[in-house]
């Protein structure tokens, strides 16, 4: 055959890039902004964009070959990114849709290169050889993963601040759900071979790293992995025929439901209080506040549906519905959910009921296909009931969690592979003539322009990533404002889907940097303010329904405001915009309360504070916020009627936040407020054995009772604090000295 050298050629090249895709969950970019996600996105994309131009090569020189044959599976796909596609252009904001952000690094974009990376699999890996080798490949992968992680649960390199292990995938989460693919791979070989000692092998890598699974403590997953499990036991009792089989499995199945059932039976026991991974899978409760947090979101992403019922509100574009049904008994989680944590949610919220019925037939396809090789018995029965089982797990696991690259590609790869078995011969050779000079054209013309995407789709993204890192390290290191401000202005000078991450990032520097006071009169922090204004305010502009962006640009606006005693309108109508889009976001009432506190306007901070004091009732979360406000406005009847209110509702303050509020009222000059609130704080600090904030509690006492003229008091509490921290000894004497002088 003409170009038989060429086409070798072309399929080693597909095929050795496609077996480096494995690879991808060990890329830690220290250098990128979030370096466990945005390295493993790029890595992805330009392998998979490179390869594609050969690729189409391939079915240049031999579509007989290389052209994907019909398949039910292949269609679902295909109608799925089609759907998601029109869900994208008819979204809240198409951009962010196809781009997503370096937190992600998903949207249309990633779903297309998994469309193209889909494709190139099943045209090339054309053998049980092929599979074997990359299946493989990904198990050895796996096995540097969970050693990786080994070495950060017994602390021989940094890992997450909490006892979960997350390896080199970033994620406690995603690496669950990466370890229980693996899971389902060493299983599906373990039964297809003979060998005694390869069993052995594979055994040996599931027990290996089965303990790294439990040390992610991901409930989601393993519940997903008991839902798998439980099917499989469920599925071979039936088919046992033997009694004393039957018995077996239906005590196992028995014993896999008793032990969570006890784990939560017994979660008050010391056993399982002391031990943190049984007590963090003991404590699965629908009244547990992570779960009931999971229901209100859940909620909301049904009631997002009804307003976008038919195209959804596209991807990435969750954070903006999440604001806009906001309910306020979530105050005191996570301010920000750009995910439901449940994937049919997450489809039927942002691809609306085109993508999520999309979604159920790639699932409807997967089961019919595999009733298929049941029925054809391409595969042993073993195989496929533990094939029903894996992607039983998949599914549950995904009522609690989301995918990222780490497991997309995997089950990208495993409908490959069901595609492998399943696809059927065509019944006449495809025949069509292209002149051979035209081939040449073209072939050089689909590499050339797959060489040129990977620098205009990557470049910029690529390079302003790095400068937001380099940005924050400065910032950090406390370099000069100059570097400082040409790091900054750098990021910002690139136009890429980054920008949105490099103009908040700057808008948390400056806020945080005007919080401490000290730099609002420096010419540098005047600049970069101006021209986070600037940028925010184009945000506003390209994402006018996420109310995130409108936060960012009325507090900004609001510090510009405080440094030249003026100008605070343009922050008020920041805020009442993002009130008007999402009017039970709280944190935007907060923020404008705060406002009327700057602007001394002590009758709209009233009214603000009486506005938020209404969801208190269904979020008593909001007292800290609320008495702190109070307190900062003079009001201490309200806030002393809020800490009633709390209390009323179960929920007391902390011998800390007493003392907060009892720091304050001593700044505002309240003295006898003040008393009250230490006094307290240092009752609460003594019962629950808090020695730092009762010595805290104590010395900012004794500061306030001299200001009452109260010596005796002052002087007490300056020796009680002395007596439990013998090393403020010189600071009480000199107190005690000053104290004796002035009264």
């Amino acid at each position: 055959m003409r170009n038989s050298g060429l086409i070798a050629a072309f399929d080693w090249l597909v095929k050795g890039g496609l077996f480096l895709t494995p690879f991808l969950v060990l890329i830690i970019s220290s250098s990128m902004f979030f370096p466990y996600i945005t390295g493993k996105g790029f890595f992805f994309r330009i392998l998979i964009e490179i390869l594609f131009g050969f690729w189409l090569g391939l079915l240049i020189l031999n579509p007989a070959k290389y052209l994907p044959r019909k398949n039910i599976l292949l269609y679902a796909i295909l109608i799925f990114v089609f759907a998601l596609f029109l869900a994208d252009i008819f979204g809240a904001n198409p951009y962010k849709s196809f781009w997503s952000n370096y937190e992600r690094m998903e949207g249309l974009n990633l779903h297309l290169h998994l469309l193209a990376y889909f494709l190139m699999l099943i045209s090339v890996f054309r053998t049980s050889r092929d599979w074997f080798i990359f299946f493989h490949i990904s198990i050895f992968v796996s096995l540097i993963v969970a050693g990786y992680g080994y070495f950060e649960k017994f602390g021989w390199i940094q890992g997450s601040s909490d006892s979960r292990v997350f390896s080199t995938v970033g994620n406690p989460i995603y690496l669950a759900s990466y370890l229980l693919i693996h899971f389902f791979i060493l299983a599906f070989y373990y039964l297809q071979t003979a060998s005694k000692k390869i069993k052995i092998a594979y055994g040996a890598i599931f027990l290996f790293e089965l303990p790294i699974f439990f040390f992610t403590e991901t409930r989601g997953a393993m519940l997903g992995f008991l839902a798998g499990l439980g099917l499989i036991l469920f599925l071979k009792f039936f088919e046992a025929e033997k009694p004393r089989k039957k018995f077996i499995f239906a005590g196992i199945f028995l014993t896999a439901l008793l032990i969570p059932l006890l784990l939560i039976f017994f979660q008050g026991s010391d056993f399982i209080k002391s031990r943190p991974l049984l007590n963090r899978f003991a404590s699965i409760s629908i009244f547990e506040q992570t779960v009931q947090a999971r229901f209100m979101i859940w909620k909301m992403a049904l009631k997002s549906w009804t307003q976008k019922p038919v195209f959804g509100w596209g991807q990435d574009n969750f954070i903006d519905a999440f604001a806009r049904n906001y309910n306020p008994r979530l105050y005191g989680n996570e301010p920000w959910f750009d995910r439901t944590h449940n994937t049919p949610l997450q489809w039927l919220a942002e691809a609306g009921a085109l993508g999520f019925l999309a979604y159920l037939f790639i699932l409807f396809s997967v089961g019919l296909l595999l009733l298929k090789i049941r029925r054809e018995k391409i595969l042993n029965n073993n195989q496929i009931i533990l094939a029903f089982g894996f992607f039983a797990a998949y599914f549950v696991q995904g009522f609690f969690v989301f995918d990222s690259l780490a497991t997309y590609f995997l089950v990208a790869s495993l409908f490959g592979f069901l595609y492998f078995y399943t696809a059927k011969e065509r019944a006449q050779e495809i025949k069509f003539y292209l002149p051979e000079s035209f081939k040449y054209v073209l072939i050089f013309g689909a590499i050339g322009m797959s060489i040129f995407l990977v620098f205009y789709l990557n470049l910029k993204p690529l390079k302003q990533s790095s400068k937001i890192i380099a940005s924050l390290k400065s910032a950090g290191q406390r370099q000069t404002p100059e570097i400082i401000t040409n790091n900054f202005e750098q990021a910002l000078d690139i136009n890429s889907f980054g920008l949105t991450e490099v103009r908040e990032q700057l808008g948390n520097f400056l806020i945080q940097l005007s919080a401490s006071g000290n730099v609002l009169n420096k010419g540098y922090f005047s600049v970069l303010l101006d021209r986070s204004i600037l940028e925010m305010k184009k945000e506003t502009e390209r994402d006018p329904l996420n109310i995130r962006p409108l936060i960012f640009y009325g507090k900004l606006l609001a510090i510009r405001a405080m440094i030249a005693g003026n100008g605070y309108d343009e922050s008020e109508s920041a805020y009442k915009k993002a009130i008007e889009i999402g009017p039970n976001y709280v944190q935007s009432r907060l923020a404008l309360a705060e406002l009327y506190l700057l602007k001394k306007d002590i009758g709209k901070a009233r009214e603000a504070g009486k506005k938020i004091s209404e969801f208190l009732s269904v979020s008593p979360q909001l007292y800290d916020p609320l008495v702190t406000f109070y307190v900062l406005a003079g009001e201490y009847e309200n806030s002393w009627q809020v800490i009633r209110e709390s209390a009323g509702l179960g929920v007391w303050p902390s011998a800390q936040e007493f003392l907060k509020w009892g720091r304050q009222s001593l700044k505002q000059g309240n003295l006898k407020e003040a008393e009250k609130f230490l006094r307290i704080a240092l009752r609460e600090s003594i019962q629950i054995k808090d020695k730092e904030t009762q010595i805290n509690s104590l010395l900012f006492s004794a500061e306030t009772e001299a200001q009452l003229k109260n010596k005796d008091k002052a002087i007490f509490y300056a020796k009680e604090a002395q007596k439990l921290k013998p090393e403020l000894k010189p600071e009480v004497d000199k107190f005690v000295e000053s104290v004796n002088n002035l009264l």
